[in-house]
């Protein structure tokens, strides 16, 4: 958070710590990698991460997203 301004510079987790980081531009062609390969739906696998593109996706939920990938090839 910019304190000067008061704005919010960074998405702050939820117990105040430091900031949420999204994931590199190489887990993104990683994911969309694994999504092809496995035949997912894009638009429902964003909906089933919460989020609007994979860019946007946390760090801390790119083990999830790698996981249900990995459950749809089985």
């Amino acid at each position: 958070m910019n304190t000067l301004l008061g704005i919010a510079t960074k998405d702050a987790d939820k117990d105040g710590g430091k900031p949420v980081e999204s994931i590199t531009t190489n887990q993104v062609a990683n994911l969309v990698a694994l999504a092809q390969e496995v035949g997912a739906d894009m638009p429902k696998f964003l909906k089933f991460l919460k989020v609007e593109t994979l860019a946007d996706l946390k760090a801390d939920n790119y083990d999830r997203a790698i996981k249900a990938m990995e459950a749809k090839r089985k």
